[in-house]
């Protein structure tokens, strides 16, 4: 833990005499720092009482960019998850790419890094919400994950269209987010109160624990009885996503599918999810609500969810935030994403907490 309060330290001191030592550099530290009391109805056969994040993710990051003339720019990001109970930094876990870009071409960025996926996080209603709601499992990774060793080009916007295009390259066998390599694509759709998102990202290597993330006891012909056991699959994910705003409000729709294969077999998760949420440029109550349901080998989740958002200003707010799941299928438990399986087909989430952004 000193080692890694040290490293931040002299990160941040680095980045402010950075600041000072040239008008050409631009360094910026942001991040958001989120905690509340947090009540799980069942984990494994016993509520669960803690202070921890689980409303929004809590980081810090480093971001800055150097002016290389002709409207291009230099530029990196770091990133580090927190957990504001403990104070236990993960290092540069999150983001920490180095990129090029210029106005007129677009950009490229390599290093660590959201995987194509990203794009339709932001007409995600869960992730308006509460992590907690996202689908079973993340296993479509529509909260956004990140993938190592990973080149990223992103068009310049024409016509309200944004593309994307991506490559990650092999793993050393490793790591739980691609130890193989994938490639990925994005497009993204932007007029006004609407936004369209598509995405497909391919992977290999990508390791799953299906008791722990799903709850599911049986998969691809196996058993899977403790939260430790795993597999390693081949995923292919797509999704579209759609919000239009009108009034004070922002109506949200999601659909995905991920395809996993595990040698001659594969199975499908497909899911839906739709959501109102108050549209997010406003002080004051921005309550939300929505639903998730998630399909694959014979069972089945559905996520309810509902939060009460007070903005004390545009970077800190109060919440209470409710999420329920329900299971089904053969042995089927339910496992809210972050949570842990159940033992039986229901969990249920509440939490009262604030966050701060910066």
């Amino acid at each position: 833990m000193r080692k890694k309060s040290w490293v931040l330290t002299v990160v941040s001191s680095t980045c402010l005499a950075g600041v000072t030592a040239s008008a050409q550099e631009s360094i910026n530290i942001y991040g958001v720092l989120d905690v509340g009391y947090h009540r799980n109805s069942n984990a494994l056969g016993g509520s669960a009482n803690r202070v921890e994040t689980r409303h929004e993710p809590s980081y810090i990051g480093f971001r800055g960019t150097e002016d290389l003339g002709g409207g291009t720019q230099a530029f990196f990001q770091l990133e580090s998850s927190i957990g504001v109970d403990t104070g236990v930094s993960t290092g540069f876990s999150r983001q920490s790419l180095v990129g090029i870009r210029g106005k007129s071409w677009g950009q490229f960025t390599a290093g660590r890094m959201y995987d194509s996926m990203i794009e339709i996080v932001g007409v995600d209603p869960a992730r308006f919400n509460s992590v907690n709601a996202v689908h079973a499992g993340n296993w479509d990774r529509s909260s956004g994950t990140y993938v190592n060793n990973a080149i990223k080009y992103r068009t310049p916007t024409m016509g309200g269209i944004t593309g994307t295009l991506m490559y990650e390259f092999k793993e050393d066998g490793t790591s739980t987010t691609n130890a193989g390599k994938g490639i990925g694509a994005g497009l993204t759709y932007q007029d006004g109160p609407l936004r369209v998102s598509a995405a497909y990202q391919k992977l290999d290597g990508v390791t799953h624990r299906p008791f722990n993330e799903l709850g599911a006891t049986k998969l691809f012909g196996k058993t899977f009885t403790t939260t430790a056991a795993s597999l390693v699959t081949n995923d292919s994910m797509a999704g579209l996503g759609v919000y239009y705003d009108f009034a004070k409000w922002r109506v949200l729709a999601i659909a995905t599918t991920a395809k996993l294969d595990a040698g001659n077999t594969s199975e499908t998760m497909k899911s839906f999810g739709a959501g109102v949420v108050a549209r997010p440029d406003s002080i004051g109550f921005r309550p939300g609500f929505g639903i998730n349901h998630q399909k694959l080998n014979g069972s089945s989740w559905t996520t309810a969810y509902g939060i009460l958002d007070y903005y004390l200003s545009r970077r800190t707010d109060v919440y209470l935030r409710v999420i329920h799941q329900k299971a089904s299928g053969p042995n089927q438990r339910a496992a809210l994403f972050l949570e842990g399986p159940a033992s039986g087909n229901t969990q249920t989430v509440v939490g009262v907490g604030i966050t701060h952004r910066f």
